[in-house]
């Protein structure tokens, strides 16, 4: 495994969340990235589309948003919103 796929794998630490999006829930590069988050015990939060994919299926995340839609800038769009609510309350709890 080399390339994208293990890019940041060197940047976790046990304090953080790794968040993964994933437009079908079958990135490969987000896979492998939830994947090593969890070997690195990591709480771990999927984004995925359709029916979450791969995400959801082998239960790569701790916490699973599947946004049920076929539409993809419909998914890329509530993906979004949701990820910055998620950096917005992370960012809130970190300051208490």
């Amino acid at each position: 495994m080399g390339g994208s796929r293990t890019a940041f794998a060197w940047l976790l630490g046990i304090e953080d969340v790794a968040i993964g999006i994933s437009t079908s829930g079958g990135s490969a590069n987000i896979l492998s990235a939830l994947a090593e988050a969890r070997k690195r015990g990591l709480l771990t939060v999927g984004l995925a589309g359709y029916d979450g994919g791969r995400i959801v299926g082998e239960r790569l995340a701790d916490h699973a948003v599947v946004v049920r839609s076929d539409y993809i800038p419909r998914i890329q769009e509530v993906q979004a919103s949701i990820y910055h609510t998620l950096r917005g309350l992370m960012e809130s709890a970190k300051a208490v």
